[in-house]
């Protein structure tokens, strides 16, 4: 027996152990746990039944989340993490209502949650034939670029290859699938790069920027080089998005270069300048780099009455970007609400745009803050939402609350936005 225990120490110390020989050693290691003083092994112990999903250890692993060490402390929170179960979830919120709290139980029980409602929603593709509705499409979306299952891409690019799916929710799983670390048959995101939605466009192609091949690449390459009008308006969107990879790829096109020169010298917000000099600069081109540093120092300084916007979405951020400056509003992009916060404190911008759902708050939340420093006539704050069934009566109330001027379907039209900025500049000037 003592050459076995000791047999099965050393395999847990070294990594050594399978599943199988694990969840039949289940009563020896809570033995260990009870008994054993071996820091070294206790942890192994308790990150071993919660690579295997040990349900059965649940409450002797919860104990150790009232240890005063550290190490064996965090060790089983991500093992109960980890094995997942109610029970665990349970484990973890009784721990976080006690003085024994701290981050990481907190982290752990928010990913529970998280994954708790991703498998409530698992098989988007048969919701979808069920006819999923628009918002609850959207917010699927959004909880799957928050997580992350691998399990739900293909459901992902099914909605994306339905004729009937509207093209604000091709672009909020588009923004799911930039999410994913890498993605394996990022081809099938090249459709969205020639479509009519300036949204889509600039999403998909993060998303290709993100996941590129010799063969998405080659694609690009002979549509920009095809030299029509589609080709010039592929060049923009990847610009617009700056895709740094794929911009890097066609250096080699001549006529890319030529494309991104007419564009970035007369109608390229300044975000779209500050890539491509970041991409001169890396390859040392150091003159042309210059030339283009000179028109965005220009543009700069013309563009002073400059619009925030904030938003935990690249896409989003790159589709205002385009759609304020195409209006003649240039604008400062932020993901974090903290540094736009910090901007509005440091310069006064002429209004904010954000997100109804921002990274560490609600917009409304975020509104309310700058109501401390300005008024709603001193500084129009704009909500912007891709849903479209929210209960707008009560919506309205919060909004009023805050101190809201007014809220957007994304993506708003152009006409939108100059006539509610001629608005607001004559307001201010009576």
């Amino acid at each position: 027996m003592d050459d076995y225990v000791q047999s099965l120490k050393k395999s847990i110390k070294t990594g050594n152990l399978d599943q199988a020989t694990a969840v039949n050693a289940r009563h020896l290691f809570k033995q260990l746990l009870s008994n054993e003083t071996d820091k070294e092994l206790l942890t192994e112990i308790i990150r071993t039944t919660g690579k295997f999903k040990m349900e059965s250890m649940t409450d002797d692993i919860a104990e150790f989340i009232f240890y005063d060490d550290p190490i064996l402390k965090a060790t089983a929170v991500k093992a109960l993490e980890r094995i997942g179960t109610t029970k665990a979830f349970e484990s973890l919120e009784q721990a976080s209502k006690t003085e024994k709290c701290d981050k990481n139980i907190l982290d752990a029980l928010q990913s529970l949650k998280a994954k708790d409602s991703v498998e409530k929603t698992a098989g988007l593709a048969e919701h979808l034939k069920n006819n999923l509705g628009h918002d609850q499409a959207i917010n699927i979306s959004e909880l799957i670029s928050q997580t992350r299952p691998v399990e739900t891409v293909n459901d992902l690019f099914f909605l994306l290859n339905q004729k009937e799916t509207d093209n604000t929710i091709r672009f909020a799983v588009y923004c799911a699938l930039e999410a994913f670390p890498k993605l394996e048959s990022p081809a099938s995101a090249v459709q969205g790069i020639s479509e009519s939605s300036l949204p889509v466009r600039l999403a998909a192609m993060k998303v290709l920027d993100k996941n590129l091949s010799d063969s998405v690449c080659a694609e690009i390459k002979n549509k920009i080089e095809s030299g029509t009008k589609k080709g010039e308006l592929l060049a923009e969107t990847i610009l617009d998005a700056r895709a740094g990879h794929i911009i890097e790829y066609l250096m080699i096109s001549d006529t890319f270069s030529y494309m991104a020169s007419n564009y970035l010298t007369r109608t390229a917000p300044v975000q779209t300048l500050d890539t491509y000099i970041e991409i001169l600069e890396k390859r040392n081109l150091k003159a042309t780099a210059k030339k283009y540093q000179d028109i965005r120092k220009e543009r700069a300084t013309r563009d002073k009455d400059r619009v925030i916007v904030i938003s935990p979405f690249e896409s989003v951020l790159n589709t205002y970007c385009k759609l304020l400056y195409t209006s003649g509003v240039p604008s400062l992009t932020f993901h974090r609400s903290q540094d736009a916060f910090e901007a509005v404190v440091s310069q006064k911008p002429s209004a904010i745009i954000c997100d109804l759902f921002l990274k560490d708050m609600t917009g409304m939340d975020f509104a309310g803050e700058i109501r401390g420093l300005y008024s709603k006539e001193d500084m129009p704050i704009i909500i912007s939402f891709l849903g479209k069934s929210l209960d707008k009566p009560m919506l309205q109330k919060e909004l009023d609350r805050t101190g809201v001027n007014a809220l957007w379907e994304f993506p708003p039209k152009p006409n939108q936005i100059k006539s509610q900025f001629k608005f607001w500049v004559k307001s201010r000037i009576k």
